[in-house]
């Protein structure tokens, strides 16, 4: 059962290069929220999160809101599965170049916020 897990994953990671560029080539960001649904303020939480450099935002309001995201999901020390999904995001990264912080939007949230503190992710 766990070999059927790890195997998973590790299929899904492999898959977010193409799909990142199978979804951008066919809609480009603008389109792509357009063919999903547009606002979604009410299904999103706006929840108070801290940035790698400890600054507030709010998740729907300063992060999401009438952009175009991929996000993420990280332990900052995580070994296993962890190195070959940041190779990917990297990949992915590089292949967007410019459109990053632009027009693309990537963030990794933790899952150990009590552990991943602003210094350590920063890191």
């Amino acid at each position: 059962m766990m070999r059927q897990i790890t195997r998973r994953r590790l299929l899904v990671s492999g898959a977010l290069v193409p799909l990142a560029n199978m979804v951008l080539a066919r809609y480009g960001c603008r389109n792509a929220m357009a063919a999903t649904g547009g606002s979604k303020a009410g299904y999103f939480p706006n929840v108070l999160l801290r940035t790698h450099e400890n600054q507030q935002v709010r998740f729907y309001d300063d992060l999401i809101r009438g952009k175009c995201v991929m996000i993420t999901m990280l332990y900052a020390s995580c070994e296993g599965i962890c190195p070959r999904m940041t190779s990917n995001l990297a990949r992915v990264q590089q292949l967007l170049g410019e459109r990053v912080g632009r027009d693309i939007f990537m963030y990794s949230l933790t899952l150990k916020p009590q552990q991943d503190m602003p210094e350590v992710l920063k890191e």
